[in-house]
């Protein structure tokens, strides 16, 4: 699977901005949007190879990632929720496990960078590890 066109949610609009930049200076295609606008049917309609989901939004990233799984048109595409929190750092409570399991594709954690070569290669070597499944 190469992974080229990538969905882009977060409601920061300047971490948003910054983070398609990067992503687009580095080749691939960035489709961004905040929470609000994230539907099974623009998912559907963009057709990305990865969503790129901020955790910490108007919309939560858990449930975008709930809406998505249970459309058959988005189901498949992988998911990546990203914080500047490391995961095991995530509260309790937040849904995330039974988020895991009743997913039928398995769910991606990034941590954010404001430092643009770090958020890359941690995105780059994600990307690498998604791509040789």
């Amino acid at each position: 699977m190469g992974i080229s066109k990538v969905l882009l949610v977060d409601d920061g609009g300047c971490f948003r901005r910054a983070t398609a930049n990067i992503l687009n200076t580095d080749g691939f295609v960035v489709i961004a949007l905040d929470s609000q606008k994230v539907t099974p049917e623009v998912v559907a309609q963009k057709k990305p190879d990865l969503i790129l989901c901020g955790l910490d939004m108007v919309v939560g990233g858990i449930a975008i990632s709930k809406i998505l799984a249970a459309d058959e048109r988005t189901e498949n595409i992988p998911f990546v929720l990203m914080s500047f929190m490391r995961r095991e750092n995530w509260p309790i409570g937040t849904g995330l496990d039974e988020l895991e399991t009743s997913r039928k594709t398995k769910l991606y954690f990034l941590q954010k960078s404001t430092i643009p070569e770090i958020f890359l290669s941690r995105f780059c070597e994600l990307v690498s590890t998604l791509e040789n499944l």
